[in-house]
Order: structure tokens, then C-alpha cells, then sequence
């Protein structure tokens, strides 16, 4: 019960991705607990859980399903033991780093389902390089080949679950399930005050720009948009106005059948269709996208981040501004 000594708090949720560990979230987890303050009586403070529940290499090959599970029990406990030291949870935020993302939007489903959500807010969903529509590439090219072959091959059903290549004849794939508008998962994402995606937009050689992003092209390689970058944020894309990215729909709509754009995007994919069904089920919700650019040729996944500071300290600036715009 919540008594007058009871303190309120907004929990952040922080989930490492695909092979990872709770100290490549340290970095983001010491900037936060530095920026706002813990909960005291009458003020709400924030509380910080860095999950470690799928910590170690092989953990993070057991699928979504198994994943989620285990990060949504370890959450459950979680906001009991800040229960029992006379913190209640108010508001709860997440932010996911790479499949991060994906394993917050499935434990937000159970969330959902769990009613949790009649007594927390869920305030603000923040995905970090996250591939929510998988890691499908291009076929045609022979590094995409090898690298789809080896994610299939070595990540074990995430791996699977990734290529959207976990159908059954009951079932879509996980990511396709996680789209639905009908779904736990949908409908636990649309209940969060703020949606925001931060995004590579090149250099990111295990996330795509258009997966994360949820885009179907990537505008800067279509020269639709200038990559201009902030002073204070160097690694922030600066738009003077607010940026309208149209929907895989709205686009098409806009052509007619037979011609060239029409149902062009995906089209050479076998898995095409599910494709189509995630992007525009997802983009028929508000997203706030802040696009990041790194001129390292290999080190952008990790920079966002900061996963390790002695390497990664040209992403400062980008975890700056996630902390910065974060609102309690």
C-alpha cells in the first residue's frame, strides 16, 4: 500500500543487445543516474534497472519469446524490491540497445497483457540502433549473402527470428506477431507517451538505417535529406524543421497500380510481405526519429551507446542527448 512515506519513482529500463552484457549499458546508466535525481519524499525521482537476465553469449540466441521472459520476470521482481524499500513505480521508460529493442517491445507486451500498465505509466520507449523490422538484406550482394547465411546459422532462433524465418503453418514470425495492431505487443507500445528511434544512418553493419529507423528507404542515400549535424551534438542530425518521413503506404498510394513505384519496395524479397505488414503497421504509430551519423567504418553499432568508453567515446555525445531530452 502506498503510505505518506512512500517515494515515487519513474523507472528506467535499460537492455542490452544481441551478445551482451550489463556493463555495455553502464556508461548510459551512469549519465542518467548523474542527470536526475533519485526519489525522495514528494518528489518523483528516477530509478535506473540495467537488466541482466540474458547477460552471456549464448542467452541471447534463445529467441524473443524466451528472452522477454526472463527480462519481464527479473522487471516483476524488480518493482516489488522498490516496493518493499518504499518506492513506487509511477512511470516506467525503456531503452533498448540493438535487439534490446526488440526483447523491451516483447516484455512491454507482457506488460500490457499483465494489466501492468493500469497502475505504471508507460512514459517513453527509446530504441537504439534496434532492427524491429529484422535483419533481412538485399539479396544480389555477396557480402549480404554471407552475413544473412551466418546470422541464421550462428545466433541460434533469434538468428531465425531476425531473417523472419521462424513461420510456422499456425504462426508468422515473431516480428510479424509483434506488429499486429491486435497484439499485446502493438497495443503495449502504442500505450507509451513518447516512441522515439535513434538511428545510423551509414556504418552500421548489424542494423540497417531503414530497420531502425522504420523507413522503407533510406533518405540520405536518396539525397532527400542533407545530413547537416548539431554543434553540441556532432554526431546528431540537425533538421531546421520537423521532418515528415512518408509511410511505406502513403507512398504508394500515391502511384498507381502498374507503375514503376508501386509495390516496388520489397518486392525481390521472398519475405517481402512480411516486411510490408511490420513497416506499415509500425509506422501507423507517432515516432520521433533522431538520426546519428559516424564517419567510423565499423564501429557506429557500438558507438551509440558508449558499450566500452575507452573506444567508443566518440558516441558521448549522442548519449548526451538521449539524457538530455529525456523527460521525467
Amino acid at each position: 500500500p502506498i503510505t505518506p512515506s512512500t517515494m515515487s519513482a519513474h523507472l528506467l529500463v535499460l537492455q542490452h543487445g544481441l551478445h551482451g552484457a550489463t556493463s555495455d549499458m553502464d556508461y548510459i546508466e551512469t549519465q542518467f543516474k548523474n542527470h536526475f535525481p533519485p526519489p525522495a519524499p514528494g518528489q518523483l525521482g528516477l530509478v535506473v534497472h540495467n537488466c541482466a537476465s540474458n547477460t552471456g553469449f549464448k542467452n541471447t540466441h534463445d529467441g524473443l519469446e524466451v528472452m522477454g521472459g526472463r527480462t519481464y520476470a527479473e522487471l516483476t521482481q524488480a518493482i516489488q524490491t522498490f516496493r518493499e524499500q518504499g518506492i513506487h513505480v509511477e512511470r516506467i521508460s525503456f531503452v533498448g540497445h540493438s535487439l534490446g529493442g526488440l526483447i523491451c517491445r516483447y516484455v512491454i507486451g507482457l506488460m500490457n497483457q499483465a494489466g501492468l500498465f493500469d497502475s505504471i505509466m508507460p512514459h517513453t520507449f527509446i530504441s537504439v540502433s534496434t532492427p524491429h523490422c529484422g535483419s533481412r538484406r538485399k539479396t544480389g550482394h555477396l557480402w549480404n549473402t554471407v552475413v544473412t547465411t551466418f546470422t541464421g546459422f550462428a545466433f541460434g532462433l533469434t538468428g531465425t527470428e531476425l531473417l523472419l524465418e521462424d513461420e510456422t503453418q499456425d504462426k508468422p514470425p515473431m516480428i510479424v506477431r509483434m506488429a499486429q495492431k491486435d497484439s499485446m505487443y502493438f497495443l503495449g507500445i502504442a500505450a507509451f507517451h513518447k516512441r522515439i528511434l535513434y538511428s545510423n544512418i551509414s556504418n552500421d553493419h548489424q542494423v540497417s538505417y531503414c530497420t531502425s529507423a522504420l523507413v522503407h528507404q533510406n533518405p540520405y542515400l536518396a539525397k532527400t535529406l542533407e545530413c547537416r549535424l548539431y554543434e553540441k551534438y556532432p554526431h546528431i542530425v540537425e533538421h531546421p524543421e520537423e521532418v515528415i518521413y512518408p509511410t511505406l503506404v502513403d507512398e504508394e498510394n500515391a502511384g498507381e497500380v502498374g507503375t514503376p513505384s508501386f509495390g516496388r519496395y520489397f518486392a525481390n524479397d521472398e519475405k517481402g510481405a512480411h516486411l510490408r505488414t511490420v513497416l506499415s503497421s509500425l509506422q501507423t504509430l507517432t515516432w520521433k526519429r533522431f538520426d546519428v551519423k559516424f564517419d567510423s567504418l565499423v564501429l557506429a553499432h557500438t558507438h551509440v551507446v558508449v558499450k566500452k568508453p575507452w573506444i567508443n567515446k566518440d558516441g558521448i555525445d549522442v548519449v548526451n542527448h538521449i539524457v538530455d531530452t529525456f523527460e521525467i
